[in-house]
């Protein structure tokens, strides 16, 4: 929620909201509003304040790092105003405007998202087993992970110590209880699902320490002393990055 010890960030979230307003007035005004879908959403969660009770931030594969609004606006939309809460990627985009479109997807060329016309119309069911997220790497406040969600559960899986946790998010959608030791069976599923999605991948899976790593160097932004090149400042034992 804004509050009023963050004007910069107040006016940045008014100017985006106007212009989007004057965006979509210029299309009714050119009669371009009939042929033409809008989708308004963001690559990445936020900051901590603004992503309570969400837990993690940008970066992160917690929900406060991946989980954004989606806007979607024009005719092919049914019921305008309507909400959905079916997870969706931005990799869904692609085929969608293509297909609204009518045109042909590259047949040589693998396609990551699904379309997303039958949320919109709802011409027919939408059955997708699980959506997934793959950062091997250190970016903003996250740690190389994999993350892997099925309905209500979600599990990350964190490859500088191998661990997993494991979510439901209807029941506790801020994260704070890990049930991988608690539901085993389900924890395996999963994992089996994510590793499964990483081998038909040929996903990078970071697992070497990072022989530059100094354990001494602090986090970026919270003191004066700079990190050696090569090195990553957030803490926890590092692994060598692809």
């Amino acid at each position: 929620m804004l509050d009023g010890d963050d004007p910069v960030y107040a006016a940045m979230i008014e100017a985006v909201d106007q212009n989007v307003g004057r965006l979509l007035a210029h299309l009714e005004r050119q009669q371009l509003a009939d042929n033409t879908l809008v989708v308004f959403t963001s690559d990445n969660g936020g900051t901590p304040q603004y992503v309570a009770p969400l837990n993690g931030s940008k970066g992160a594969l917690y929900e406060g790092g991946i989980r954004v609004p989606c806007a979607v606006w024009g005719s092919r939309v049914e019921n305008p105003g309507r909400t959905c809460d079916e997870p969706v990627l931005s990799m869904d985009f692609y085929p969608t405007l293509a297909e609204l479109a009518s045109a042909t997807l590259p047949a040589q060329q693998p396609i990551d998202g699904v379309s997303l016309v039958p949320l919109l119309n709802r011409s027919g069911d939408f059955n997708r087993e699980a959506v997934y997220w793959h950062f091997p790497c250190y970016i903003g406040r996250g740690e190389p992970s994999s993350a892997v969600r099925a309905g209500d559960w979600k599990l990350i899986q964190k490859f500088e110590n191998q661990s997993v946790e494991l979510f439901n998010l209807h029941d506790d959608p801020g994260e704070s209880r890990n049930l991988a030791q608690a539901n085993k069976d389900r924890t395996n599923q999963m994992l089996r699902l994510l590793t499964n999605w990483q081998s038909s991948l040929n996903a990078p899976l970071p697992s070497e320490p990072n022989p530059s790593f100094d354990p001494n160097a602090i986090r970026r932004g919270q003191g004066q002393r700079k990190a050696k090149p090569g090195n990553r400042t957030n803490g926890g034992r590092r692994i060598r990055e692809f």
